[in-house]
């Protein structure tokens, strides 16, 4: 994705003006979480102009682990990128941000993950 400062001048997101009072880098992008215990809302300007963009969606997944070690713990993190064919597709993604449904990503964790001595991650 772009960042929101270095999008093209040309393109408003907020033709209403919502985000002026905001600091620009204030501005997140939208993560969801399986394990998220409470509701979020996604404005309708974000809905509005997000949605369209959806045309090309790539879903990226990151693991983070922590193991304790004799002396101390260690953390290791894990990204992968889920194939397209296993990706949500466009209308569903818009259906979640509607709040009108949900989605089911495939293969979406591997097998198993194998972290060596050298703490580097293998699948």
């Amino acid at each position: 994705m772009i960042p929101f400062n270095q999008l093209n001048d040309d393109l408003n997101l907020d033709p209403n003006g919502y985000l002026y009072a905001y600091n620009i880098n204030d501005i997140q992008l939208i993560c969801c979480q399986p394990d998220a215990n409470t509701l979020w809302l996604v404005l309708y300007v974000v809905q509005r102009r997000f949605v369209p963009s959806l045309q090309d969606i790539e879903v990226k997944c990151s693991w983070v682990r922590t193991r304790d070690r004799p002396k101390g713990k260690k953390v290791v993190k894990y990204e992968r990128t889920l194939d397209p064919v296993d990706s949500p597709k466009p209308w569903e993604v818009k259906k979640v941000l509607n709040s009108t449904n949900s989605f089911r990503a495939y293969n979406l964790y591997p097998r198993y993950i194998r972290v060596t001595g050298s703490w580097e991650v293998r699948t």
